[in-house]
């Protein structure tokens, strides 16, 4: 049985050792976090284009919702580099 509670040890799974809660768990998993908003850019940017192109299509309403959803993702991804 392991002396950590259930957040502590999925803290602890981060890094080596996977028992114990070190420096290197927090670095990990502050990195994984600054490489979701990263991700969540590049999605919005993939997602602009298509609203864009869209647009030149004469479509739209197709060209609203992708635009919407874009400015969407790209507010969260901003929301969680500054909170990290």
């Amino acid at each position: 049985m392991s002396k950590l509670s259930k957040k502590q040890r999925k803290i602890a799974r981060a890094a080596m050792p996977f028992d114990k809660i070190t420096g290197e768990d927090f670095k990990m998993l502050k990195t994984k976090k600054s490489k979701k908003a990263e991700k969540l850019y590049k999605k919005s940017q993939k997602v602009a284009y298509k609203g864009r192109k869209a647009v030149d299509e004469g479509r739209e309403k197709r060209a609203n919702r992708k635009l919407k959803k874009a400015a969407r993702l790209e507010s969260r991804s901003i929301k969680l580099e500054e909170k990290y």
